[in-house]
Parts: structure tokens; C-alpha cells; sequence
């Protein structure tokens, strides 16, 4: 069996489809178009377009490091669910480089963004000790360029390896993987945490959770899935694809987003009914600028259709095994994942209301995905879709044939 397969395999076209390149094409494009409207923005009201800036740089690095964490977790874990999507995830997690070029607008403008750099703010008594000890710029900057350290030496090692197994070779990789995989979870959650400690709770100054942290982590799993499930339906009419990405992958795949969106909620209500029943005037703030006003509309909506509705669709098996209806449900999810950040976010400079000027939430995360997209296709476009000497290839390519 391994003779005939492996004969197979080495007659396979590997490299990327077509209509990728449309794609990027059309993603170059709404990055221009909203690129141009971006830079509008920032003339029109340089603070507002920050904001929404911060969200899209959010999202942005969801992409790319909820990416690099399923890679991981398939490395410590093996199997057919994941080999296919491998390097759509490398090719994801390769656009760090730009993550951190990105956060430079942030870096730049953080007296803008971030409240507590207001000197009025930092004068106040409940918070003044936070900001003197932990939120001061010189370990605010410190810490970002630590995270991205990590990150980026995680990426390069895991590209490194990948790399070798496009051509033959003698060393036993797997170990390898494992050792950096099992650390690098490790130092994912926790660089992460703080990242969404340091990025997106301290736009609340003296607000506090130990499980929010963790909620942008499950979000940013959902974006990773996302991306793969999308990319998966563009290439499962193409080979090796289509014998290795058949309707088993997808639903186990399926169910993969099914449990990080049920996990996402069950985290949300947790962090919600821990601080809502505490009823402490410096945590209770911060929900109640997000229920109030138009706010309220928003936390609905991501109720029922970040996860009741998603929930209940998913759990059809027979959607889960199709390709067009799972990526449909994935770009949803994708969709609800910057619904929830702009919730998160926006209400730290607008707690009253929805602000007016809503419309460059939108405009600014368009431009930031249409760019990454447009990155992850020149990244993915790069290297063969699979790596053709990874050993695993012929028993899984042999048991979709069997």
C-alpha cells in the first residue's frame, strides 16, 4: 500500500491554485480602497480613527497568532483533522513580521488611545499606583517588545523545521515540534494574556478580570479556525486537497469551532456573572458602559449570534461535513469575532453612547484584513500546500484512498 501511495504522492501538483491570486487581487483592492478611507479618517478626527485603528490591529494579530496557536496544537497532537490545514496556518502565522510593523500606529499614537496616559487620569487616586508601577511607557513598550520576541522566535523555528520537510531529509523532526509546541502554548496564553491586559483592559484603567485574558485567546482560536475552514473550501476542489481534505476533516474541523465557541461563551458568562454578582463599583463599570445606551443592542447581538445561533448550527452533523455551508458559518464567526472586539473596546472611549462616527470601525478593520489576507496569500502561494517529505503524509494520503 505505502509503495503505490507514495508513487501517487510524488506525481502530485503541489503548489497553490489560481484562484488564489483573484483573491488576493480583490483583497488588494478593498485594502487600497479602504486604505485611502483610513487615511480620511485620521484627517477628519485623528483620535476616533486610532480607535478604531486599535480594533483592526486586534483583529489583525488575531489572525495571525490564533494561526500560529492551532499549528502548535496540532503538532502536540497529530492527525488527519489538521495536516491539511497546516500551512494555511503557517502561512498565516508568517505575517508577524507585519503584526509588529503594524503596531507602530498604536506604539505612536498610545496618548490617544489609551486613557491612562491622560495626565488627568493618571492623577487619579485609584489608579495612580497602577499607572506609576505597571502601565508607565518605558514597561508598557518593554513588555510589547518582549511578547513580540516570543512570538516571533516561536514562528521562525516552527517555519525553520517545516521548511526542511519540503525536500528530503534524514532528522527526525516530530521531537523537535513537540518541544517547541509544548513550551510555546505555554508562553502563548500567558505572553497573550498580558498582551490583552496591556492592549485592550487597560482601556479601562483600574478594571480588572483573570478570565479575560483567556476570552481574547478562545478569540483569537476562532479566527485561526476560521481562515482554515475558508481556505479549505477554495482548496478541496483542487489536489492533493480533495483526497486529503474529504468530509471526515471537515467535521472534525466543524466540531473544533463548535467547542471554542461554546467555550468562548461559557468564559464570557463566567467573567460576566463573577463580576456582576461581586457588584464592586471599580469591576461593575465596566459592563454597565456596555449595556447602556446603544451598547445594550450591541451585547445582544453578540449573544445570539456569536453563539446561540452559531451553536445551533452547528450542531448538525451534515453541515459540519460541508464545505460551502462550514465556511459560510466560519466567515460568520470571523465577522462576529470584530463585533466583540469593537464591544470590548469602544465603549472605553464612548460609554454614554454608539458613537457617531461609527462608520470608521468598519472602514479601518476592512483595510487592516483586506492587507492581511493579501500577505497570507503571498505567504501561502510561497511553499507547496503540503509538505511532501513530512512521513505522515503517505499514511494519511493512503488512508483517504483506502
Amino acid at each position: 500500500m505505502h509503495t503505490s501511495h507514495k508513487v501517487e504522492i510524488d506525481s502530485l501538483v503541489l503548489t497553490a491554485p489560481q484562484a488564489l491570486q483573484s483573491v488576493k487581487r480583490r483583497a488588494v483592492a478593498v485594502a487600497g480602497i479602504f486604505g485611502i478611507a483610513s487615511i480620511i479618517c485620521a484627517v477628519v478626527d485623528l483620535r476616533q480613527a486610532l480607535h478604531a485603528y486599535l480594533v483592526g490591529y486586534m483583529l489583525f494579530l488575531g489572525f495571525t497568532l490564533g494561526c500560529m496557536g492551532w499549528l502548535m496544537l496540532w503538532h502536540l497532537t497529530s492527525g488527519r483533522w489538521g495536516f491539511s490545514m497546516r500551512r494555511i496556518w503557517e502561512a498565516g502565522m508568517s505575517n508577524i513580521w507585519f503584526s509588529l510593523i503594524a503596531f507602530l500606529p498604536v506604539a505612536f499614537g498610545f496618548k490617544l488611545i489609551f486613557p491612562w496616559a491622560d495626565p488627568a487620569v493618571a492623577k487619579t487616586e485609584h489608579v495612580k499606583s497602577l499607572i506609576q508601577h505597571y502601565l508607565n511607557p518605558t514597561f508598557f513598550f518593554g513588555r510589547a517588545v518582549l511578547y513580540f520576541a516570543i512570538w516571533i522566535l516561536l514562528i521562525t523555528l516552527l517555519k525553520r523545521w517545516s521548511a526542511i520537510q519540503d525536500r528530503p531529509y534524514d532528522t527526525w523532526l516530530g521531537r523537535k515540534f513537540n518541544i517547541v509546541s509544548s513550551a510555546g502554548m505555554v508562553l502563548y496564553f500567558w505572553t497573550m494574556f498580558f498582551a490583552a491586559v496591556d492592549w485592550l483592559m487597560s482601556l479601562t484603567p483600574g478594571w480588572s478580570s483573570t478570565i479575560f485574558g483567556l476570552i481574547i485567546v478562545i478569540g483569537q482560536a476562532l479566527l485561526g479556525m476560521g481562515l482554515a475552514l475558508i481556505v479549505g473550501r477554495i482548496m478541496v476542489r483542487y489536489e492533493p486537497m480533495n483526497a486529503l481534505m474529504d468530509e471526515v476533516v471537515f467535521w472534525d474541523n466543524g466540531k473544533l469551532l463548535l467547542a471554542f465557541v461554546m467555550l468562548w461563551a461559557y468564559l464570557s458568562f463566567s467573567q460576566w456573572l463573577i463580576i456582576w454578582s461581586g457588584n464592586l463599583p471599580e469591576e461593575i463599570g465596566w459592563y454597565l458602559s456596555r449595556i447602556r445606551g446603544g451598547w445594550g443592542a450591541v451585547a445582544l447581538f453578540l449573544v445570539l449570534f456569536h453563539f446561540v445561533v452559531p451553536f445551533c448550527i452547528l450542531l448538525s452533523q451534515k453541515l459540519k461535513k460541508d464545505p460551502r455551508k462550514l465556511a459560510l458559518v466560519a466567515a460568520w464567526m470571523i465577522f462576529m469575532r470584530f463585533v466583540d472586539l469593537f464591544w470590548i473596546a469602544t465603549p472605553s472611549w464612548s460609554p454614554e453612547h454608539v458613537p457617531a462616527s461609527v462608520w470608521m470601525y468598519a472602514v479601518v478593520p476592512v483595510a487592516m484584513v483586506g492587507l492581511w489576507v493579501a500577505l497570507f496569500i503571498s505567504n501561502y502561494v510561497k511553499r507547496p500546500v503540503v509538505p511532501l517529505y513530512d512521513p505522515r503524509l503517505i499514511d494519511i494520503y493512503g488512508e483517504a484512498h483506502d
